[in-house]
C-alpha cells in the first residue's frame, strides 16, 4: 500500500509541475497583452484576480471529472465485493461532503499556485520597463524557475522509478509463481452460529453457555469430518492461514530500533495445525494438550521470526511479551495479558513459503488454542485426491444435519484464493506500469515544453549567432548543454532521494537490494528521455532565419 501511494504521490507531483510549466509559459507569452493592460489603467490585482478565475476553472474542471472517476470506480469495487459475499456495514462507498469540500480545496490550492504565482511574478515589475520589452521576447526571466521546474521532475521521475521497477517486478514473480503447497486440495470456511440476546441480568451466563456449546459443536463437526474417508485432516484456526492479526512484542534482552517493539503477526491454532499443512518442526515442539489451557505461556515462532527478529540467534527459551495487539470483533474469548511473559518453546517452517524474497515473509508467532475459546473459527480441511470445492455441498449437509443454528461463511478452496491473490497482484503490476508509463510520458511532455520554451526565450540570441556565421554544432551544443546540466542536477537528486529512502527503509522499498542495478538504469533513462525531450526544440531553433529574428527583435 505504502509503495502504490509513493507512486501516486509521485504521479501527482510530476503532473503538478507539468501544469505549473505550461501556466508559466502561457503567462510568460501574454506578458504584452498584461503589460498593454497595465498602460491603460488595469489594476495589478485585476489582472491577478483574472488569471486567478482562468487557473481556478481548469482546476474546477479537473476536480469534478476527478470526482466523477471516483464515484464510478468505488460503485464498481462495491458491487465487485457484494458479488463475492456480503459488504461489511462499516464500508462506505460513497462520497462524502468532506472528500467532496478537501477536492475543492485543493481545487482553488492549485489555482493559486498556477494562477497567481506566475501573475504576481508577471505583473510585478514596472510599466515602462514591459512596455519596452514589448515585441522583444517574452519580457519574463525564467531562467532559474526553469531550471527548478526541470530539476524537480527529473528528480521525482529517478526516484520513483526503481521503486516502481521494483514492486512490480515482485508482483509480477508472486502473480505467476506456483502455488506454494497443494493449496487445491484444502477447503476452508468460516463456523458461526446464531446467537440469542439475552437480558443483561444472564448476559454473562448466556456467553459462557454460548462458548461452551459452540465449543462442543466445533469439536463434534472436526470428529464427523475426520471420520469422512475422503478427508485426510482437519484442523481450525482463529485467522485465515495466510492472513493473522499484527501485533507488536518486546522480546526480553533484544532491543529495536522502533521504539514502538517488534511487527509480527499472531496466530491462534489447533494442536494438529502444523501437522495438517505439512509445515515441518524446525527445532524444538510442537504444542502439547497442556499448551490449550488458561495461562499457558508456550508460544511457537516461524524461521521468519527468528531471522528478522532474533537475528539468527537460537530462540528457544527466549521471551516475548506483547506491546500492542488488535483484537478481532468477537474475540473477546482470548485475552492476551500485556504482562505476561510467553516462552517459545518450537521453530517451524515459514507457512505458506510463497514470497520469492526470504526478506518479505512476514514474521509470525502461533498459540495453542481450545475449540472453546475461539468463536468465530476458521475451518481448514484436507481433501484426498480431489478438488476441495467438490466437498463443499457435503460440508454444508454435515454442518445442517449437526446443528441448524451452525452457518458456514466463505466457503472456499486455499487454491482459488491463491489464484484471486495472484491476480490482484497482476493487477497491481499493470497498474504500477501504467502509473510509471504516465509519469515518464509526463516528463517527457514537461520537458519538450520546458525546452521549447527555452528556446524561444533564446530566439534572438540563436539568431544573432547564425547571422554572425555560427555552425550548426555550436548552437546545439549551447542547448544541450543548459539541458545535460539540467538533467544532471535532478539525476543526482533522484539518486541520493532513492538511496536515502532505500537505506531507511532497511532495502524494503528496493526489495532484494537492487539500488545498485535499479538507480543507475533509472538516471539512464531519465538521461535519455531529457534528450530526446530536448532534440525537437534543438532543431527549431536550428531553423530560426537570422533576418526574421533580428527583425522580431527589434
Amino acid at each position: 500500500m505504502h509503495v502504490f501511494q509513493a507512486l501516486v504521490t509521485s504521479l501527482l507531483i510530476v503532473v503538478a509541475v507539468n501544469v505549473a510549466s505550461l501556466v508559466y509559459a502561457r503567462t510568460a507569452t501574454r506578458h504584452g497583452e498584461i503589460a498593454v493592460r497595465s498602460a491603460l489603467g488595469a489594476s495589478r490585482r485585476r489582472i491577478v484576480a483574472q488569471l486567478f478565475v482562468e487557473a481556478f476553472v481548469l482546476s474546477a474542471l479537473a476536480a469534478g471529472l476527478g470526482l466523477l472517476f471516483t464515484e464510478a470506480a468505488l460503485s464498481y469495487v462495491s458491487r465487485v465485493i457484494g458479488l463475492l459475499g456480503d459488504v461489511p456495514f462499516w464500508l462506505d462507498f460513497d462520497l462524502s461532503w468532506n472528500l467532496a469540500l478537501y477536492i475543492t480545496g485543493l481545487a482553488v490550492l492549485g489555482a493559486v499556485i498556477v494562477g497567481v504565482l506566475p501573475a504576481m511574478q508577471a505583473t510585478g515589475c514596472r510599466v515602462q520597463a514591459r512596455l519596452r520589452d514589448l515585441g522583444g521576447g517574452t519580457g519574463m526571466q525564467l531562467g532559474r524557475t526553469w531550471t527548478a521546474l526541470i530539476v524537480a521532475q527529473v528528480a521525482f521521475a529517478v526516484a520513483a522509478l526503481p521503486v516502481a521497477v521494483s514492486s512490480g517486478w515482485q508482483l509480477i514473480q508472486l502473480g505467476t509463481a506456483e502455488h506454494p503447497f497443494a493449496a487445491d486440495e484444502f477447503l476452508t470456511a468460516r463456523l458461526v452460529m446464531d446467537q440469542e440476546t439475552p437480558s443483561s441480568a444472564r448476559a454473562e451466563a448466556y456467553r459462557r453457555e454460548f462458548a461452551a456449546r459452540y465449543g462442543a459443536r466445533l469439536v463434534e463437526l472436526t470428529d464427523r469430518l475426520e471420520a469422512d474417508p475422503r478427508v485426510a485432516g482437519v484442523t481450525f484456526t482463529s485467522h485465515f492461514p495466510t492472513d493473522e492479526a499484527p501485533a507488536v512484542i518486546d522480546v526480553d534482552g533484544v532491543r529495536t530500533e522502533s521504539r514502538s517493539g517488534h511487527d509480527i503477526r499472531v496466530g491462534r491454532v489447533d494442536l494438529n495445525f502444523f501437522e495438517t499443512f505439512d509445515v515441518p518442526l524446525v527445532a524444538g515442539r510442537s504444542f502439547g494438550s497442556g499448551d490449550q489451557d488458561d495461562g499457558a505461556t508456550s508460544v511457537v515462532v516461524n524461521q521468519a521470526f527468528v531471522q528478522t527478529v532474533l537475528g539468527g540467534v537460537n530462540p528457544l527459551g527466549r521471551r516475548v511479551r506483547y506491546v500492542r495487539y488488535r483484537r478481532e470483533t468477537g474475540d473477546a474469548e482470548f485475552d492476551l495479558d500485556m504482562e505476561r511473559w510467553y516462552e517459545i518453546v518450537g521453530v517451524v517452517g515459514n507457512f505458506p513459503a510463497r514470497h520469492v524474497e526470504p526478506l518479505q515473509v512476514e514474521a509470525k508467532l502461533y498459540h495453542a488454542i481450545a475449540a472453546d475459546r475461539l468463536y468465530p473459527a476458521r475451518l481448514s480441511m484436507r481433501i484426498r485426491g480431489a478438488d476441495a470445492t467438490t466437498f463443499a455441498g457435503r460440508l454444508y449437509e454435515m454442518t445442517t444435519t449437526l446443528d441448524p443454528a451452525l452457518l458456514l461463511q466463505e466457503v472456499q478452496s486455499l487454491g482459488d484464493v491463491y489464484d484471486e491473490e495472484q491476480s490482484a497482484m497482476r493487477r497491481g503490476a499493470l497498474l504500477i506500469s501504467m502509473v510509471m508509463g504516465s509519469v515518464l510520458l509526463l516528463s517527457t511532455a514537461g520537458l519538450y515544453t520546458l525546452m521549447a520554451f527555452t528556446v524561444v526565450q533564446r530566439r534572438r540570441e540563436i539568431g544573432i549567432r547564425l547571422a554572425l556565421g555560427a555552425d550548426a554544432a555550436r548552437i546545439l551544443g549551447g542547448v544541450f548543454s543548459r539541458a545535460l546540466r539540467q538533467l544532471a542536477v535532478g539525476i543526482a537528486i533522484g539518486v541520493a532521494i532513492a538511496a536515502g529512502l532505500s537505506r531507511l527503509s532497511g532495502g524494503a522499498l528496493l526489495f532484494g537490494g537492487r539500488a545498485a542495478v535499479l538507480l543507475p538504469v533509472a538516471a539512464a533513462l531519465m538521461l535519455a528521455v531529457g534528450l530526446l525531450a530536448a532534440i525537437g526544440p534543438a532543431r527549431r531553433g536550428l531553423r530560426i532565419e537570422p533576418s526574421e529574428a533580428l527583425k522580431a527583435e527589434g
